[in-house]
């Protein structure tokens, strides 16, 4: 197994306000993480490609997420629409030591 890095779309929407806050941004981007989570979760169980997938882990500050996963399943989701790249991550992702 091999570490990937996947990055989803995000489509920021102006407030109807002045100006876009950052709490907003900061809301749309969440958004767009758990969906793009959800929609992958989806795909695995739809494949039956959930034991090739040892980990998903959401990047932090970045619009990514970590896979621990086989070359099969990068390659399947490629093609995917919430998919915008996926890479393999050379570098040793660690992962938070404190989870909310």
């Amino acid at each position: 197994m091999k570490q990937f890095k996947l990055t989803y779309p995000v489509n920021l929407k102006p407030s109807s306000g002045w100006c876009t806050t950052p709490l907003e941004i900061m809301q749309q981007m969440d958004d767009a993480r758990k969906l793009a989570t959800r929609e992958l979760r989806e795909f695995l169980a739809r494949e039956g490609l959930e034991g090739q997938v040892k980990a998903i882990v959401p990047v932090p500050h970045q619009i990514g997420l970590m896979l621990v996963c086989t070359d099969e399943v990068a390659e399947k989701l490629k093609g995917q629409s919430f998919v915008s790249s996926i890479e393999e991550d050379k570098a040793r992702y660690l992962p938070p030591k404190f989870r909310l």
